[in-house]
């Protein structure tokens, strides 16, 4: 994307996030939407403290909107790991990756693609952290559910997968 395309894309979602939360109030889902286009743009720009910023707005709304567990809730708090992936936040972007993955558990089991998707983003953050130690533990699960990431990985390092 070029500046401009980010200024455009800001400028549309902050408008529709005026009018949603202008008609709907701000416990709005489609105002948490809003807000979180607008930190998925920040984030783009590497604008961290902005991107956090709309993704803790949309995450509120998305608590109050949808309680607890619901997938958009997951998708913020991915989100949010991301972000706090990026400026160097290990507890933080751990803390935000289990919170998406046991959502997506208690939604839609296990072995859904989506909670593998959410189990192999915790392995490869630990992973890229050098903590093979914390990884292996979302590592041997995510084996026996499927993830091929993390079947390929137990192979390359000779662990047996039962």
């Amino acid at each position: 994307f070029c500046k401009r395309d980010y200024d455009d894309a800001l400028r549309c979602y902050d408008m529709a996030y005026a009018i949603y939360s202008g008609i709907n109030g701000e416990c709005d889902p489609d105002a948490a939407m809003c807000l979180n286009n607008i930190g998925n743009v920040y984030l783009s720009q590497e604008k961290y403290h902005e991107a956090l910023e709309m993704y803790e707005k949309s995450l509120e709304i998305r608590l109050k909107v949808f309680g607890t567990r619901h997938r958009l809730v997951a998708t913020s708090y991915n989100n949010l790991a991301i972000v706090y992936g990026r400026i160097g936040d290990c507890s933080r972007t751990i803390e935000n990756y289990r919170c998406s993955y046991d959502i997506l558990v208690d939604i839609f089991g296990e072995h859904d693609s989506r909670t593998i998707g959410a189990l192999e983003n915790i392995v490869d953050y630990y992973l890229q952290s050098g903590d093979e130690e914390g990884a292996m533990e979302y590592i041997k699960r995510g084996a026996h559910v499927g993830s091929v990431m993390c079947t390929t990985y137990l192979r390359m390092k000779g662990v047996t997968v039962e």
